[in-house]
């Protein structure tokens, strides 16, 4: 399982960039 965790990181950085969009438009 080569890079594993660097895929993991990338995908918790995705889903909070996501979740920080959506709590952005909501303020907006």
């Amino acid at each position: 399982q080569r890079g594993g965790s660097k895929e993991e990181a990338a995908e918790r950085d995705r889903w909070i960039a996501e979740e920080h969009r959506k709590i952005t438009e909501s303020v907006i």
